[in-house]
């Protein structure tokens, strides 16, 4: 037997008026099953109140403590599609971070989403948290590189994410370089170690305003190395740590622009790493 489903982005229902008015709005269209997006619901251990609202049929909710976009519907309305039971449970509230020394991975996952980032960063965030950011260890462990060497020019360790961003000569000349623009971000006792630059975990919790200026400063400058290495990889041009910094300060300067007024959104210009001067 077929079946009409529609999907839909609800972009929140957590309000009373914001659901009447999306559930009635629902009534309208002739499909047997909803797909609802983004319902905006927390974790709880009864979606009553909601199921009440859907009239036309039996409907199964979920919705989640760690991301406030998160939340998904299911509504019947056929008598054709019977629900003989159904278990909502909040979704697994922490992935494993491989090498998090300090700090809980929740945290992590919730400064991979947060709202100062570009999307475009979140992607670069999220990758690095995951260690799928494809490097050269990632792209060999496929059968997708030749060799799992770092390409920096006398290096030859192996190119994981943390060598990368941390450990690689290139990694440490540029964070000595940026130093004087990363020092005003810091809090009181913090200094730059792996953890802070990998996953945004200090020693200790960062105040909240202090964490939406210093975070992007971070991850702009991860972006600008990973451009610089890319620009090494596809056309063999070293790049200075003075280039890649003004990279960063640049992509910077978009956030001071706009990120505040309207987070998430937009895509900055991405400025050429200058290539490095004999």
């Amino acid at each position: 037997m077929a079946f009409n489903i529609t999907t839909i982005n609800v972009r929140s229902i957590k309000t009373e008026i914001r659901a009447q008015s999306v559930l009635s709005f629902l009534e309208r269209f002739n499909s047997d099953v909803f797909l609802l997006q983004e319902c905006g619901l927390p974790f709880l251990s009864s979606y009553r109140k909601w199921e009440d609202k859907w009239q036309h049929g039996p409907s199964i909710w979920s919705g989640s403590n760690f991301n406030k976009n998160d939340g998904v519907a299911i509504l019947i309305k056929t008598p054709h599609v019977v629900v003989r039971g159904s278990t909502v449970v909040d979704r697994e509230p922490v992935c494993p971070v491989r090498g998090l020394a300090i700090g809980e991975p929740t945290t992590v996952w919730r400064n991979v989403a947060h709202p100062a980032l570009l999307n475009q960063h979140r992607d670069l965030s999220w990758m690095v948290a995951h260690e799928i950011l494809p490097v050269r260890v990632v792209m060999h462990s496929r059968g997708m590189a030749r060799t799992s060497a770092c390409p920096r020019p006398g290096c030859g360790q192996e190119e994981s994410v943390r060598h990368l961003l941390w450990e690689c000569r290139a990694a440490r000349d540029l964070w000595k370089e940026v130093g004087p623009l990363i020092s005003p971000c810091l809090p009181a006792g913090e200094d730059l170690t792996p953890q802070l630059v990998l996953y945004g975990v200090g020693r200790r919790p960062i105040p909240p305003k202090a964490f939406t200026k210093l975070w992007p400063t971070l991850t702009c400058l991860k972006a600008a190395l990973w451009s610089s290495r890319n620009l090494l990889v596809a056309k063999q041009v070293n790049t200075t740590p003075q280039a890649v910094a003004m990279v960063a300060t640049e992509a910077l300067g978009w956030y001071r622009r706009k990120g505040a007024s309207t987070p998430g959104e937009g895509v900055p210009t991405t400025p050429k790493v200058p290539a490095a001067t004999a």
